[in-house]
């Protein structure tokens, strides 16, 4: 168990502390301060030039973002109107402090104080001691009277600066003339003013009524004003976050009468024709500023002094002052970068997720909480629910959006440690859902609230998993687990409805009906969405004890709300304004209204009119006339852009993204720049900055991807600004379509073309229509940096990216650069996980309908289990997968083209063939939202439906489209343990459904089928019930009676019709008159009366009934003899109640040996009618479906063909028609479904629906839709029949039926053959152990073939094969005895049949002429083909043939030696001790024999010439050697030592911090480059390690426990075979670059193996003759239905090796030479 978390973090953790800060910044952002018209050519040159340089270094360096913000160019005339660009500049100076990770403002200083504005504001009595002062001097003060209006609202008042266009009208004006006059007369009223004001605080001062702070206001310069608060004022490490840079023009005074001079110095006004004088006021303000106090504030190393010299053509040009400017550029790059890397050098900016998920949450909590308000009732409620320890269910909180609930969440998790009463306080976790990605996906929020409460408690998180279900019993049971802590724990959950619908978290099945004792969860969510209110009820099987309403505030609290803001921020309204808003609240009082209303009040002064018709009266006309507001504020085209941008973004954009899809924006650019050219095409910061401080609390920051991003503070607002914005369809694609260029990079680093506007050509005398500019955006490479830290991925670009070119419709550009991108899937999955991956995948395909798309799709979903873990496996699954889709998919061909080259970065496997089967895309969805295990289904309202019932009792119905709930109700009363007890009944109208479960319940339940209302409930009256229940219209047969079905009234009992005591069949005509019923023998009755009025013959018992839906006819399936019966029960025909046909299965397929078993009786088992009811589907026997024609009965039936498999016969249940009667489908008692052509009868597909045995299968009637259900389990399958065809001849690899029992290798030919078995499907399961099949694998075709087919041979229980394959063993037995069968592959003879009592095992000589029998302690050796006895050894265990046929036989401490066959002289050589393994290796003709002699395990390797020992290795491992490379070079042992051994030494360790018993099956690749072997760590998997630098250059998950493991080296590929599946997988290891061209799958296999031409193997199947002989073996007695046990099935033999049991040794550090 982990140790608890401490000190700040465990604050975090447990949700006790108060205050938070935010998360490291990612950003580095520098105000830049300068005045305005001097610094003019530095500051466009360092746009242009320095600023891209320090961007890309502190990006690839570090990975941050640079942002640069100089507000002094772009700022508009129409910008200056509000008189905010003053302020607008200190609050981005404030901006940039509290963001900046690195250094935060910077100075340009020349020679020149610069521009001093007049206060936008001034408190009144200030304001009023001014003017005051001026009214002594009689001068006229109505311009101050005309331009200052004083504002009561505000508290204390001011007088507020009039905007401009208030009053002088034209500032503004489309006339050229009226507009300039306009404006030169607003600069004279602005030094007007400025006189005025700086005259009167003067004089204030002198008199001692202002301080001199106060009157420094009137005086300083803007530039003044932003150094005193960026530097002057600042108290944080200033020299490591600000820089200033001076600039001296030494001659400036000496040209001060030029006509530029004004632009840099400070200069008074000329009068009466007299030269310009120097303003040494304004001189000795800057040398003071500059020369004195940001000296005493700064380092000398933070300051740089530069001279240059008067440029008569500008004062500063790039012509005249490009050495000055170069050193300023240099200078400036150098002390950036010196900065940015004092700051963030040893800081740490990564933050896993989980932290920064729970930072959030409390950052949220804080926001939410500070600005609540009222709500007593509401937080009483949940006081109480929380002490209240007898109440053990959720809670939850609900209103309609805009109610307030996140505030109400916020301001509970905030109080809550107070309403605890315990002795330790709590645990306190929130989580506001929709606020960021993890947040959004019930499964990463669930996984994330498990992680968080382990760690806060303390507890193993290591086996959180990753699966739904498993999660969702995780998360139940750590809850539980907490109880035992003496801390209770209080989980909030905000916005459950902002969930994605992924998992269907909308069932509240992830939420425990019952929380353990000092455990409570408090939800909160909309009612009306996804009827959440209603399954909310329903989860919890309780009315509403547990449900609080958030309803609107009401008038009287909405404007306690509105006034007590009012008051925090320092204002207050008229009487007539309260009024107003009084009544508007009286129509709307929802909190998020009186937000919006707040904003707009704050901007009224108590001198602006109101009234109610200028107020918006509703939340949606509120955000319209915000909206409104703000497009004529800041400009129309600015507004609806910049917010349409927000507004389309996944998951909001970064200032800088905004700033820089505004700049690349050519529509807004030409709305900006009318007059003027820019020094940068790129949108003026000043712009946006206004913009997003008018936007206030609107417009929130929220974490994503390690980038802080603005949105919408509410979903109310994305959806006003959406249909403001985003309605026009051509408007939104372009949107998205901008957004996708951007983050592909489309224009980083080139000009991007533009069109000048017909206005500005004019103006500015240009020659040419059209521009192209750079506009300084980044390239948005997937990695943006590498450092000894880790790599940095660029999430925004893996987020945003897919959303966009599946938005803008840009198909190639997401298939290329996302969807089928290798390199694209590895990132995001590594960052991201892969559900993130799956959901570009599913919203791509609800655009575009395609077969590649859905393929990959499945494919990811499949693996997904291991590529959450462990991406590195990306290619293996994906090209294990997809292979035989390369020849007809050309996006999976370039996918598997790119994992085949770009893979080897993350693993040196290359998968050659097949590996898997191909992603069955026909399954359209899976229902995973079930209570428990399924019981029975039905799809009803045109298969838009399906209605299931669970073992719990639970009935749920599901949109097949969307697989999301609709309904639910449970029963409790009916529970059982067996799915088979469970039925589902539809009526014929599909008004009601009846639900039984037998005999598990006494209750059966009639429920409208629309609402799931309980209709009627019904207690069974004896537990001796004689038949199914059958539903008509109006009449439910149930109970041994006939009910009406929507009283449930009784109408009759069976036995008042006729006696029934044995179990009949039952059917209601379709005229709902008559009853049939049926067992020895047919009769028709009455309902009501009773009466019979047909008895209709039969020969043998009713099996099922089946009626036409035009109520002509009863089709009759029997017993004994399986004849069909036709009858006409109309009783409007004149052959009412008269035999129509009778057919007879058996004499229609006379050739067909119908036999019955101990499954399947003698019987018709089902009856099925086509849609269009002119043919039936009868199932005789559960085994023989055939195909009867209704419209003529000469027509011959048709017996639907079915494959050989595993078992004799496969059974079949649930046959049906599709839709359109074109197939016929069938469940097989297996996972899998039949699909048949139902005019030929063929086969046409075979597909494996669930991991487990079906138990329902149900096809629809109206739509190509069937679903299917699971013994044990609680998945409904959803499937597209039209397209299990498609699939099925995609894939050349169907998934392996039978499970390997035995491998042989033939590492000369690279041919293996197997030996396959039926494996059991549990331990209760059957099987026929006198089935097998051999099957032979050609390695350098990936071609498999069938030497044996799968039929009856005996139990095989080995197979051996010479080194040229050319004849193969195999050894099968039975319950007497054991014998061989020797095959001549070559001639396709069968050699010779042997019985061999005690048989363990046959060896093969090199070339087949030799072989060895291994029984019991004694050995034959036998000649091939005459099988004369050449040898014997007794005590012989096992042993091996050399290259020139020499055996060696292992005894009891003895090597036992023939070196000839043509005599029988041995050699015997005495041992140490026992033999633990026993290697060869051809190539030098070398044995190495593991011996333990009781103290240690030596290796002694002998030459097989003579067989004389060389030497030993004695520092070996206790299991000996494992394997030795081909060339004879090296071997290792299973701890993965390695050794030399032409000098007996041990040469390195891999892997030296393994543990013991971790790593098995450890073999050498080609020339003993690689070590592969099967390691446990971290999860059971085959490993290679690169043995020149030991390092891991593959981890191969295969979906099993790998059990063996061998090497060809010949061609370095990898066999392996899986433990409880004993699946054959085949890897191809390739450790260097790979370069690989082609165009089908052939030429892809040649290439990875090397090969030219292909092998044909089908000549290796054996003729007929050969296997009837074989078969012959079979007829003594046999042992027919037995479970193999464990150790049987794991009979595996390897050629070359043996290995012994294993023996704990001593093990010696020493090696020796002989």
């Amino acid at each position: 168990m982990d140790e608890p978390e401490t000190g700040e973090m465990l604050g975090i953790l447990d949700g006790s502390a108060d205050e938070v800060s935010p998360a490291a910044s990612r950003i580095i952002r520098v105000f830049l301060s300068s005045t305005f018209s001097d610094m003019a050519e530095e500051r466009n040159m360092l746009l242009q030039d320095v600023y891209p340089k320090i961007s890309d270094y502190a990006k690839r360096k570090y990975g941050v973002s640079f942002q640069m913000v100089d507000m002094r160019w772009g700022v508009t005339n129409e910008a200056q109107n509000d008189h905010m660009t003053s302020a607008c500049c200190l609050k981005e100076i404030q901006n940039c402090q509290n963001v900046s990770v690195g250094p935060n403002f910077v100075m340009l200083i020349g020679q020149k104080y610069g521009y001093r504005p007049i206060p936008a504001s001034i408190d009144a009595d200030e304001f009023e001691i001014i003017r005051k002062n001026l009214e002594d001097d009689e001068d006229d003060l109505s311009v101050l009277d005309i331009w200052y209006l004083r504002d009561e609202n505000i508290v204390p008042p001011q007088y507020v600066l009039q905007p401009i266009d208030s009053i002088l009208k034209n500032y503004d004006s489309s006339d050229d003339d009226l507009k300039r006059a306009s404006r030169d007369e607003w600069q004279d009223t602005f030094e007007e003013l400025r006189d005025i004001l700086m005259a009167g605080a003067e004089k204030a001062f002198d008199n001692g009524e202002i301080g001199g702070q106060t009157k420094e206001k009137y005086f300083n310069s803007v530039t003044q004003e932003e150094i005193e608060l960026g530097l002057l004022q600042s108290s944080k490490d200033i020299n490591k976050k600000c820089l200033c840079f001076i600039r001296d023009i030494e001659d400036l005074h000496q040209n001060v009468h030029h006509h530029r001079a004004m632009k840099f110095i400070d200069l008074l006004p000329a009068e009466n024709g007299s030269s310009a004088q120097i303003d040494t006021e304004a001189q000795d303000r800057l040398k003071l500023l500059r020369d004195n106090d940001i000296p005493e504030k700064l380092h000398q190393d933070n300051i740089v002094r530069l001279s240059t010299h008067w440029s008569d053509s500008a004062g500063v040009s790039v012509s005249d002052n490009s050495d000055y400017l170069n050193k300023l550029a240099q200078a400036f790059y150098d002390k950036m970068t010196w900065l940015i890397d004092s700051n963030l050098e040893e800081k740490n900016l990564n933050e896993d997720e989980q932290t920064k998920e729970i930072r959030q949450s409390l950052l949220i909590r804080n926001k939410w909480s500070s600005i609540f308000f009222g709500r007593s009732g509401v937080l009483k409620a949940i006081e109480k629910y929380i002490k209240d320890g007898s109440n053990n269910r959720p809670l939850a909180v609900y209103g309609e959006s805009g109610t307030g609930k996140t505030a109400v969440i916020a301001k509970c998790a905030k109080e809550a440690k107070k309403w605890v009463i315990s002795a330790k306080p709590p645990v306190i976790i929130m989580r506001f859902l929709g606020t960021s990605p993890r947040s959004s996906h019930i499964l990463l929020t669930l996984q994330s609230l498990c992680s968080q409460i382990c760690d806060a408690y303390g507890m193993d998180k290591s086996n959180i998993p990753s699966e739904f279900k498993e999660l969702v019993t995780f998360f139940s049971d750590i809850l539980k687990e907490v109880t035992s802590h003496p801390r209770p724990l209080l989980i909030f959950l905000d916005s459950v409805d902002q969930l994605s619908v992924s998992f269907d978290p909308f069932t509240f099945q992830w939420l425990p009906k019952y929380l353990p004792k000092n455990v409570k969860i408090v939800i909160s969510f909309v009612p009306s969405v996804f009827t959440l209110l209603r399954r909310f009820k329903t989860h919890l099987g309780d009315k509403a004890s547990n449900a609080e309403p958030l309803p609107a505030l009401g008038d009287v609290h909405s404007m306690d709300i509105i006034n007590a803001r009012l008051s925090e921020c320092g204002r207050t309204i008229t009487s007539n304004q309260s009024a107003i808003i009084h009544d508007i609240f009286s129509n709307c009082s929802l909190p998020l209204f009186s937000r919006v209303m707040l904003e707009e009040i704050l901007t009224w002064k108590s001198y602006t009119t109101v009234s109610l018709n200028m107020v918006s009266s509703s939340l949606k006309e509120a955000l319209n006339n915000f909206f409104r507001r703000l497009e004529l504020h800041h400009g129309r085209v600015l507004v609806r852009h910049a917010l349409a941008y927000i507004t389309a973004a996944r998951e909001g954009l970064s200032e800088m993204e905004l700033l820089d899809l505004l700049s690349l924006d050519d529509e807004v650019l030409n709305s900006i720049f009318l007059f003027w050219l820019p020094p940068i095409r790129r949108i003026p910061p000043f712009l946006w900055t206004r913009l997003r401080l008018e936007l206030g609390v609107f417009l929130v920051e929220r974490d994503a991807g390690n980038v802080e991003v603005f949105n919408w503070y509410h979903r109310m607002f994305k959806e006003a600004a959406a249909e403001r914005y985003l309605v026009d369809e051509e408007i939104k694609v372009k949107i998205h379509r901008n957004i996708a260029e951007y983050f592909l990079g489309t224009w980083s680093g080139k000009a991007k073309p533009f069109r000048y506007s017909v206005f500005l050509k004019s103006r500015l005398a240009l020659t040419t229509d059209d521009g192209a500019e750079d506009r300084n955006v980044p390239a948005h490479a997937l990695v943006l940096c590498r450092s000894k830290k880790g790599t940095l991925y660029n999430k925004r670009k893996l987020t945003e990216l897919p959303f966009h070119l599946i938005k803008c419709g840009n198909k190639q550009e997401l298939f290329d650069k996302c969807l089928f991108s290798y390199n694209w899937l590895w990132t995001k999955i590594t960052t991201s996980g892969l559900q993130f991956v799956v959901e570009d995948f599913e919203l791509a395909l609800t655009v575009f309908e395609d077969t590649e798309i859905q393929a990959l799709a499945d494919t990811l979903r499949i693996a997904g289990v291991t590529l959450d873990d462990y991406p590195e496996n990306l290619a293996l699954e994906v090209t294990g997968r997809l292979i035989d889709m390369i020849n007809t998919m050309p996006k999976i061909r370039d996918l598997l083209h790119k994992c085949d080259e770009q893979g080897i970065v993350h693993s040196s496997v290359v998968v050659p063939v097949q590996m898997y089967e191909v992603p069955i895309s026909s399954l359209t969805r899976s229902i995973e939202g079930a209570t428990a295990d399924n019981g029975d289904n039905l799809l009803l309202r045109k298969d838009t439906r399906v209605v299931s019932i669970c073992l719990n009792g639970s009935v749920q119905s599901w949109d097949t489209s969307k697989g999301t709930l609709v309904n639910e109700v449970s029963l409790p009363k009916m529970k059982s343990e067996c799915y088979h007890q469970f039925g589902l009944y539809p009526s014929r109208d599909e008004r009601y459904i009846v639900c039984e479960c037998r005999p598990g319940s006494q209750y059966i339940y009639t429920l409208e089928t629309d609402s799931l209302r309980i209709v009627n409930e019904h207690k069974l009256s004896s537990a001796n019930i004689f038949h199914d229940i059958t539903v008509s219209r109006n009449y439910v047969c149930m109970d041994n009676a006939v009910y009406e079905i929507h009283h449930g009234k009784k109408v009759r009992d069976l036995n008042n019709y006729r006696k029934v005591n044995a179990y009949v069949q039952l059917a209601v005509t379709q005229c709902e008159k008559y009853i049939l019923i049926g067992d020895g023998s047919l009769d028709m009755y009455k309902i009501y009366t009773g009466k019979r009025v047909k008895q209709l013959p039969v020969t043998n018992c009713v099996s099922c009934i089946q009626l036409t839906s035009d109520g002509r006819l009863a089709i009759i399936g029997s017993t004994v003899d399986c004849a069909i019966k036709i009858f006409d029960v109309n009783d409007l025909s004149k052959t009412f109640g008269e035999e129509v046909v009778t057919y007879n299965p058996q004499s229609s397929f006379p050739e067909e040996i119908m036999s019955a078993d101990s499954y399947a009786s003698q019987e018709v088992s089902e009856l099925s009618l086509s849609n269009k009811e002119g043919a039936f589907v009868s199932l005789v026997k559960r085994k023989y479906p055939i195909i009867w024609s209704l419209k003529n009965v000469s027509t011959k039936p048709r017996l639907l063909k079915i494959s050989k498999g595993p078992n004799p016969f496969r059974y079949l249940f649930q046959v049906q028609f599709s839709a359109d009667d074109k197939f016929i489908l069938a469940a097989e008692l297996s996972p899998n479904i039949m699909m048949w052509d139902s005019i030929s009868g063929n086969l046409v597909a075979v597909f494996q629906a669930h991991g487990n045995d079906i138990h329902d299968l149900v096809v629809g009637r109206n739509s190509s839709v069937a679903i299917t259900a699971q013994q044990n389990g609680s998945v409904i399958n959803v499937w597209d029949i039209q397209k299990v065809l498609t699939m099925e001849k995609m894939s050349s690899v169907k998934q392996q039926e039978y499970s390997v029992k035995n491998i042989a290798f033939s590492n000369q030919s690279n041919i293996i053959f197997l030996t396959r078995v039926q494996p059991p499907k549990s331990s209760k399961a059957y099987h026929y152990i006198d089935y097998f099949g051999v099957e032979i694998i050609d390695l350098a075709s990936g071609k498999a073939g069938t030497l044996l087919p799968f039929d009856r041979y005996g139990h095989v229980l080995s197979i051996a094969n010479s080194k040229d394959a050319s004849v193969v063993v195999v050894c099968t037995g039975n319950a007497q005895s054991n014998s061989i069968s020797v095959i001549n592959i070559e001639t396709g003879k069968l050699l010779k049949t042997m019985s061999v009592p005690g048989c363990k095992s046959v060896k093969l000589s090199r070339r087949g002429d030799y072989m060895c029998i291994l029984m019991e302690e004694k050995a034959e050796l036998y000649s091939v083909p005459a099988f004369e006895v050449v040898g014997k050894f007794d005590d012989c265990t096992s042993g091996m043939f050399t290259k020139t046929n020499a055996f060696v036989g292992i005894g009891p401490s003895q090597l036992l030696i023939q070196e000839s066959m043509e005599d029988d002289e041995t050699l015997t050589i005495d041992l140490a001790g026992d033999v633990i393994a026993i290697h060869y290796c051809e190539v030098i003709d070398l044995i190495l024999i593991t011996v333990d002699d009781g103290l240690q395990v030596v290796v002694t390797a002998f030459k097989t010439e003579g067989f004389g020992a060389i030497g030993s290795l004695t520092e070996v491992s206790r299991d000996g050697i494992n394997d030795i490379a081909d060339d004879g070079s090296i071997c290792i042992d299973s701890e993965l030592q390695v050794f030399e051994l032409e000098r007996c030494k041990r040469i390195k360790k891999l892997l030296p911090n393994s543990s013991k018993g971790d790593v098995t099956c450890v073999r050498l690749s080609s020339k003993g480059e690689h070590a592969v072997f099967i390691d446990t760590i971290p999860a059971p998997c085959v490993k290679v390690c690169r043995i020149s630098d030991s390092q891991i250059v593959a981890k191969c998950f295969l979906h099993c426990v790998p059990e063996f493991l061998e090497v060809v080296p010949s061609m370095n590929l990898i066999v392996v075979i899986g433990k409880d599946n004993k699946k054959l997988f085949v890897l191809a290891l390739r450790d260097h670059d790979r370069k690989y061209k082609y165009t089908n799958m052939e030429d892809r296999l040649a290439q990875i193996l090397g090969v030219k031409s292909m092998r044909d193997i089908s000549k290796f199947e054996l003729p007929e003759k050969v296997r009837e002989a074989l078969k012959e073996n079979t007829k003594s007695e046999q042992i027919k239905h037995i479970t193999l046990n464990e150790n049987e099935m794991n009979v595996i033999g390897r050629q070359g090796t043996v290995v012994y049991k294993k023996k704990t040794v001593k093990k010696s550090s020493s090696c020796r030479l002989l």
